[in-house]
Protein backbone atom coordinates (compact mmCIF):
# COMPACT_ATOMS: atom_id res chain seq x y z
CA UNK A 1 0.00 0.00 0.00
CA UNK A 2 1.33 3.42 -0.92
CA UNK A 3 2.54 5.52 2.00
CA UNK A 4 0.51 8.52 0.92
CA UNK A 5 -3.18 7.64 0.74
CA UNK A 6 -4.50 11.16 0.90
CA UNK A 7 -2.90 14.48 0.15
CA UNK A 8 -3.74 18.01 -0.67
CA UNK A 9 -1.69 20.80 -2.21
CA UNK A 10 0.08 23.52 -0.29
CA UNK A 11 1.18 26.70 -1.98
CA UNK A 12 4.61 27.82 -0.80
CA UNK A 13 6.64 30.97 -1.32
CA UNK A 14 7.61 31.49 -4.94
CA UNK A 15 4.55 29.68 -6.24
CA UNK A 16 5.93 26.17 -5.71
CA UNK A 17 3.37 23.49 -4.92
CA UNK A 18 4.03 20.34 -2.92
CA UNK A 19 1.96 17.26 -1.99
CA UNK A 20 1.03 17.26 1.69
CA UNK A 21 1.32 13.86 3.39
CA UNK A 22 -0.94 13.01 6.33
CA UNK A 23 0.95 10.31 8.24
CA UNK A 24 1.78 10.86 11.11
CA UNK A 25 0.89 14.54 10.73
CA UNK A 26 0.60 17.01 7.88
CA UNK A 27 3.99 17.46 6.21
CA UNK A 28 5.77 17.94 2.93
CA UNK A 29 9.06 16.39 1.84
CA UNK A 30 11.90 18.37 0.30
CA UNK A 31 15.62 18.04 -0.30
CA UNK A 32 18.01 20.43 1.40
CA UNK A 33 20.62 22.13 -0.77
CA UNK A 34 23.46 24.58 -0.37
CA UNK A 35 25.94 25.32 2.39
CA UNK A 36 25.68 24.30 6.01
CA UNK A 37 23.99 26.84 8.27
CA UNK A 38 25.42 28.54 11.32
CA UNK A 39 24.13 30.06 14.53
CA UNK A 40 26.13 33.13 15.37
CA UNK A 41 26.36 34.97 18.70
CA UNK A 42 25.62 38.06 16.57
CA UNK A 43 22.03 36.86 16.24
CA UNK A 44 21.53 34.43 19.11
CA UNK A 45 22.30 34.32 22.86
CA UNK A 46 25.33 32.04 22.71
CA UNK A 47 28.86 32.30 24.09
CA UNK A 48 30.37 30.84 20.88
CA UNK A 49 29.34 29.76 17.37
CA UNK A 50 27.30 26.69 16.50
CA UNK A 51 26.77 24.59 13.39
CA UNK A 52 23.01 24.20 13.02
CA UNK A 53 21.24 20.99 12.03
CA UNK A 54 17.56 21.60 11.24
CA UNK A 55 16.04 18.58 9.48
CA UNK A 56 12.48 19.82 10.13
CA UNK A 57 10.79 23.20 9.73
CA UNK A 58 7.59 23.73 11.62
CA UNK A 59 6.26 22.09 14.75
CA UNK A 60 3.03 20.55 16.02
CA UNK A 61 3.57 21.77 19.59
CA UNK A 62 1.69 25.08 19.13
CA UNK A 63 3.66 26.86 21.87
CA UNK A 64 2.13 30.29 22.45
CA UNK A 65 5.48 32.10 22.54
CA UNK A 66 6.90 30.63 19.29
CA UNK A 67 8.75 33.49 17.56
CA UNK A 68 8.79 31.57 14.25
CA UNK A 69 5.20 32.66 13.72
CA UNK A 70 6.62 35.97 12.51
CA UNK A 71 8.87 34.33 9.91
CA UNK A 72 7.82 33.93 6.25
CA UNK A 73 7.85 30.98 3.86
CA UNK A 74 8.16 27.47 5.23
CA UNK A 75 8.21 28.72 8.83
CA UNK A 76 4.81 30.33 8.35
CA UNK A 77 3.55 27.17 6.67
CA UNK A 78 4.68 25.22 9.72
CA UNK A 79 3.25 27.55 12.38
CA UNK A 80 0.01 28.78 10.75
CA UNK A 81 -1.02 25.82 8.60
CA UNK A 82 0.69 23.25 10.85
CA UNK A 83 2.34 21.65 7.82
CA UNK A 84 5.88 20.55 8.64
CA UNK A 85 8.70 20.52 6.10
CA UNK A 86 10.85 17.38 6.22
CA UNK A 87 14.29 17.53 4.60
CA UNK A 88 14.46 13.83 3.89
CA UNK A 89 18.05 13.93 2.59
CA UNK A 90 19.44 15.97 5.49
CA UNK A 91 21.78 13.27 6.91
CA UNK A 92 23.30 12.56 3.49
CA UNK A 93 23.68 16.29 2.85
CA UNK A 94 25.36 16.84 6.23
CA UNK A 95 27.73 13.92 5.69
CA UNK A 96 28.71 15.15 2.21
CA UNK A 97 29.34 18.74 3.30
CA UNK A 98 31.20 17.66 6.40
CA UNK A 99 33.62 15.59 4.33
CA UNK A 100 35.12 18.82 2.91
CA UNK A 101 35.69 20.59 6.23
CA UNK A 102 38.61 20.54 8.64
CA UNK A 103 37.31 23.09 11.16
CA UNK A 104 33.83 22.79 12.67
CA UNK A 105 32.13 24.54 15.62
CA UNK A 106 29.96 22.51 18.01
CA UNK A 107 26.83 21.08 16.43
CA UNK A 108 23.36 22.02 17.71
CA UNK A 109 20.23 19.96 17.02
CA UNK A 110 17.98 21.94 16.59
CA UNK A 111 17.43 25.59 17.55
CA UNK A 112 14.42 26.34 15.36
CA UNK A 113 12.06 23.37 15.59
CA UNK A 114 12.15 20.48 18.00
CA UNK A 115 14.17 17.52 16.63
CA UNK A 116 12.13 14.94 18.58
CA UNK A 117 8.60 16.04 17.78
CA UNK A 118 6.28 13.23 16.54
CA UNK A 119 7.35 13.53 12.88
CA UNK A 120 10.79 12.21 13.89
CA UNK A 121 9.19 8.89 14.87
CA UNK A 122 8.44 8.42 11.17
CA UNK A 123 11.70 9.61 9.62
CA UNK A 124 14.33 9.24 12.37
CA UNK A 125 16.47 12.08 11.02
CA UNK A 126 17.61 13.19 14.48
CA UNK A 127 19.02 9.73 15.21
CA UNK A 128 20.84 9.64 11.87
CA UNK A 129 22.39 13.06 12.41
CA UNK A 130 23.47 12.11 15.93
CA UNK A 131 25.19 9.03 14.54
CA UNK A 132 27.16 11.14 12.04
CA UNK A 133 28.32 13.44 14.85
CA UNK A 134 29.41 10.49 16.97
CA UNK A 135 31.28 8.81 14.11
CA UNK A 136 33.15 12.06 13.45
CA UNK A 137 33.71 12.85 17.16
CA UNK A 138 31.93 16.21 16.89
CA UNK A 139 30.71 17.94 20.07
CA UNK A 140 26.91 17.84 20.03
CA UNK A 141 24.25 19.88 21.78
CA UNK A 142 20.56 18.94 21.73
CA UNK A 143 17.71 21.38 22.45
CA UNK A 144 14.28 19.87 23.01
CA UNK A 145 10.98 19.96 24.88
CA UNK A 146 10.32 16.29 24.15
CA UNK A 147 11.69 12.96 25.33
CA UNK A 148 15.17 12.14 24.05
CA UNK A 149 15.14 8.62 22.51
CA UNK A 150 17.22 5.92 24.19
CA UNK A 151 19.06 5.35 20.90
CA UNK A 152 20.28 8.95 20.86
CA UNK A 153 21.41 8.87 24.49
CA UNK A 154 23.25 5.58 23.92
CA UNK A 155 25.21 7.16 21.06
CA UNK A 156 25.93 10.38 22.98
CA UNK A 157 27.61 8.38 25.73
CA UNK A 158 30.52 7.87 23.32
CA UNK A 159 31.09 11.60 22.86
CA UNK A 160 33.57 13.29 25.23
CA UNK A 161 31.76 16.60 24.70
CA UNK A 162 27.96 16.48 24.60
CA UNK A 163 25.09 18.37 26.17
CA UNK A 164 21.32 17.99 26.38
CA UNK A 165 19.21 21.04 27.14
CA UNK A 166 15.63 20.38 28.21
CA UNK A 167 13.47 23.51 27.92
CA UNK A 168 10.62 24.42 30.26
CA UNK A 169 8.41 27.50 30.08
CA UNK A 170 7.92 28.72 33.68
CA UNK A 171 4.45 30.13 32.89
CA UNK A 172 3.28 26.92 31.20
CA UNK A 173 2.33 28.36 27.80
CA UNK A 174 3.74 25.42 25.93
CA UNK A 175 1.65 23.45 23.50
CA UNK A 176 1.32 19.71 22.95
CA UNK A 177 4.58 18.63 24.56
CA UNK A 178 5.27 16.21 27.43
CA UNK A 179 4.43 17.52 30.90
CA UNK A 180 7.32 19.49 32.40
CA UNK A 181 7.85 17.01 35.23
CA UNK A 182 8.30 14.23 32.67
CA UNK A 183 10.95 16.33 30.97
CA UNK A 184 12.79 16.76 34.26
CA UNK A 185 12.74 12.97 34.60
CA UNK A 186 14.39 12.74 31.18
CA UNK A 187 17.04 15.21 32.30
CA UNK A 188 17.65 13.16 35.42
CA UNK A 189 18.26 10.10 33.27
CA UNK A 190 20.60 12.08 31.01
CA UNK A 191 22.69 13.03 34.03
CA UNK A 192 22.80 9.45 35.32
CA UNK A 193 24.21 8.31 31.96
CA UNK A 194 27.11 10.72 32.43
CA UNK A 195 25.91 13.19 29.79
CA UNK A 196 25.89 16.88 30.59
CA UNK A 197 22.25 17.85 31.18
CA UNK A 198 21.02 21.42 31.62
CA UNK A 199 17.58 22.73 32.55
CA UNK A 200 16.68 25.64 30.29
CA UNK A 201 14.05 28.14 31.49
CA UNK A 202 12.87 29.46 28.16
CA UNK A 203 11.32 31.92 27.79
CA UNK A 204 11.28 34.06 30.91
CA UNK A 205 8.62 36.77 30.59
CA UNK A 206 6.94 39.11 33.07
CA UNK A 207 4.28 37.28 35.04
CA UNK A 208 4.20 38.84 38.53
CA UNK A 209 4.12 36.67 41.63
CA UNK A 210 2.87 33.70 39.60
CA UNK A 211 6.20 33.63 37.77
CA UNK A 212 8.18 33.57 41.03
CA UNK A 213 6.01 30.80 42.47
CA UNK A 214 6.48 28.73 39.33
CA UNK A 215 10.23 29.31 39.33
CA UNK A 216 10.54 28.01 42.88
CA UNK A 217 8.42 24.96 42.06
CA UNK A 218 10.56 24.09 39.03
CA UNK A 219 13.89 24.64 40.80
CA UNK A 220 12.76 22.55 43.78
CA UNK A 221 11.79 19.65 41.51
CA UNK A 222 15.09 19.94 39.64
CA UNK A 223 17.05 19.81 42.90
CA UNK A 224 15.20 16.66 43.95
CA UNK A 225 16.43 15.05 40.72
CA UNK A 226 20.06 16.13 41.28
CA UNK A 227 20.01 18.51 38.30
CA UNK A 228 22.86 20.87 39.20
CA UNK A 229 22.58 23.70 36.68
CA UNK A 230 20.02 25.80 34.82
CA UNK A 231 20.17 28.58 32.26
CA UNK A 232 17.59 31.30 31.69
CA UNK A 233 16.60 33.10 28.51
CA UNK A 234 14.29 36.10 28.38
CA UNK A 235 11.59 36.45 25.76
CA UNK A 236 12.17 38.60 22.71
CA UNK A 237 8.74 39.19 21.21
CA UNK A 238 8.26 39.82 17.47
CA UNK A 239 5.23 41.62 16.06
CA UNK A 240 3.26 38.34 15.96
CA UNK A 241 3.41 38.15 19.78
CA UNK A 242 2.92 41.84 20.51
CA UNK A 243 -0.76 41.73 21.46
CA UNK A 244 -0.41 38.58 23.54
CA UNK A 245 2.75 39.40 25.52
CA UNK A 246 3.76 43.04 25.24
CA UNK A 247 0.43 44.87 25.65
CA UNK A 248 -0.59 43.18 28.97
CA UNK A 249 2.82 44.07 30.46
CA UNK A 250 3.70 47.13 28.39
CA UNK A 251 5.72 48.78 31.17
CA UNK A 252 8.03 45.74 31.26
CA UNK A 253 9.06 45.87 27.60
CA UNK A 254 11.10 48.12 25.33
CA UNK A 255 11.86 48.08 21.62
CA UNK A 256 14.94 46.16 20.47
CA UNK A 257 17.19 48.81 18.87
CA UNK A 258 18.77 46.58 16.23
CA UNK A 259 15.61 44.60 15.32
CA UNK A 260 12.68 46.66 14.06
CA UNK A 261 9.31 45.39 15.25
CA UNK A 262 10.73 43.35 18.15
CA UNK A 263 10.38 43.96 21.89
CA UNK A 264 12.50 42.78 24.80
CA UNK A 265 12.14 42.75 28.58
CA UNK A 266 13.54 45.92 30.12
CA UNK A 267 16.93 45.55 31.89
CA UNK A 268 15.50 46.52 35.30
CA UNK A 269 12.81 43.85 35.04
CA UNK A 270 15.34 41.24 33.91
CA UNK A 271 17.56 42.14 36.85
CA UNK A 272 14.72 41.78 39.35
CA UNK A 273 13.63 38.40 37.98
CA UNK A 274 17.20 37.09 37.98
CA UNK A 275 17.77 38.26 41.56
CA UNK A 276 14.76 36.23 42.67
CA UNK A 277 15.86 33.25 40.58
CA UNK A 278 19.41 33.44 41.98
CA UNK A 279 18.07 33.39 45.55
CA UNK A 280 15.89 30.38 44.73
CA UNK A 281 18.82 28.53 43.14
CA UNK A 282 21.02 29.27 46.15
CA UNK A 283 18.33 27.92 48.47
CA UNK A 284 18.10 24.62 46.60
CA UNK A 285 21.78 24.28 45.67
CA UNK A 286 21.66 24.87 41.89
CA UNK A 287 24.05 26.99 39.87
CA UNK A 288 22.66 29.20 37.12
CA UNK A 289 23.62 31.10 34.00
CA UNK A 290 22.03 33.67 31.70
CA UNK A 291 21.71 33.51 27.95
CA UNK A 292 22.21 36.52 25.75
CA UNK A 293 22.98 39.40 28.13
CA UNK A 294 26.67 39.92 28.87
CA UNK A 295 25.96 42.71 31.38
CA UNK A 296 23.89 40.29 33.49
CA UNK A 297 26.26 37.37 32.96
CA UNK A 298 28.96 39.11 34.99
CA UNK A 299 26.71 38.95 38.04
CA UNK A 300 24.52 35.91 37.47
CA UNK A 301 26.84 33.67 35.46
CA UNK A 302 27.23 32.93 31.75
CA UNK A 303 26.00 29.89 29.89
CA UNK A 304 29.42 28.21 30.03
CA UNK A 305 29.97 28.97 33.71
CA UNK A 306 30.04 27.91 36.46
CA UNK A 307 29.74 24.27 35.44
CA UNK A 308 32.86 22.80 33.86
CA UNK A 309 31.47 20.97 30.81
CA UNK A 310 31.97 22.75 27.50
CA UNK A 311 31.72 22.23 23.75
CA UNK A 312 34.96 23.19 21.98
CA UNK A 313 35.62 23.86 18.33
CA UNK A 314 36.92 20.78 16.48
CA UNK A 315 39.57 20.34 13.81
CA UNK A 316 41.36 17.68 11.80
CA UNK A 317 44.55 17.86 9.77
CA UNK A 318 43.01 16.37 6.64
CA UNK A 319 39.66 15.14 5.41
CA UNK A 320 39.00 11.49 6.14
CA UNK A 321 40.26 11.72 9.72
CA UNK A 322 38.15 12.06 12.85
CA UNK A 323 37.86 15.48 14.42
CA UNK A 324 39.70 16.48 17.59
CA UNK A 325 38.79 19.24 20.05
CA UNK A 326 40.85 22.42 19.88
CA UNK A 327 43.03 22.21 22.95
CA UNK A 328 42.27 24.97 25.42
CA UNK A 329 38.93 25.96 23.81
CA UNK A 330 36.31 26.49 26.51
CA UNK A 331 33.24 27.37 24.41
CA UNK A 332 33.21 30.97 25.58
CA UNK A 333 34.57 33.19 22.81
CA UNK A 334 33.67 36.55 24.33
CA UNK A 335 35.64 35.69 27.49
CA UNK A 336 38.59 34.05 25.74
CA UNK A 337 41.90 35.91 25.86
CA UNK A 338 44.29 33.16 24.73
CA UNK A 339 43.07 32.65 21.15
CA UNK A 340 43.57 28.88 21.32
CA UNK A 341 41.84 28.33 17.97
CA UNK A 342 44.02 30.84 16.16
CA UNK A 343 41.00 32.67 14.72
CA UNK A 344 41.28 36.27 15.82
CA UNK A 345 37.75 37.15 14.73
CA UNK A 346 36.29 34.77 17.31
CA UNK A 347 38.20 36.49 20.11
CA UNK A 348 37.39 40.02 18.98
CA UNK A 349 33.69 39.92 19.89
CA UNK A 350 32.49 37.77 16.98
CA UNK A 351 28.92 39.11 17.11
CA UNK A 352 30.32 42.48 16.00
CA UNK A 353 32.69 41.16 13.34
CA UNK A 354 31.48 41.62 9.77
CA UNK A 355 33.94 38.98 8.56
CA UNK A 356 32.59 36.48 11.08
CA UNK A 357 28.99 37.30 10.30
CA UNK A 358 29.32 37.25 6.52
CA UNK A 359 31.91 34.57 5.79
CA UNK A 360 32.42 32.20 8.69
CA UNK A 361 29.19 30.31 8.07
CA UNK A 362 29.70 29.80 4.36
CA UNK A 363 31.73 26.74 3.54
CA UNK A 364 34.38 28.76 1.74
CA UNK A 365 34.62 30.73 4.97
CA UNK A 366 35.15 27.50 6.90
CA UNK A 367 37.91 26.50 4.51
CA UNK A 368 39.67 29.86 4.65
CA UNK A 369 39.54 30.11 8.42
CA UNK A 370 40.67 26.54 8.97
CA UNK A 371 44.04 27.52 7.48
CA UNK A 372 44.59 29.88 10.39
CA UNK A 373 44.12 27.01 12.83
CA UNK A 374 46.30 24.50 11.01
CA UNK A 375 49.26 26.71 10.21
Amino acid sequence: MAFVQEFKRAELSGGAREPVHRDPCLHIRREVKGALKGWSPFYQPLPSPRLVLAPYIGCVSRCQFCFLRSFPGLHRLGTEEMIITVYSNYPEHFRARLSNLCLVPPVVLSPFTDPFQPINDRYGLAEKLTQICVLNNLPLEILTRYHVPDEVLAMMEYLPHARVQISVDPLNREGEVPYWLERLDVLERVRRLGINGVLRLDPLAPGGELLFERLETIVKEAAERDIPHLVARFLQAPSALHEQYVIPHEDCYEAVPERAGWWQVRPAVRHRVLCVLADICETYGLSMGVLGDSSLQDRFGSFARPYSDYLPLSYRNSTGESFHPVEGCRDDCHRCSENYCGIEDLVKKPWRSERFKDTFWRENGFQRLQGELLQ
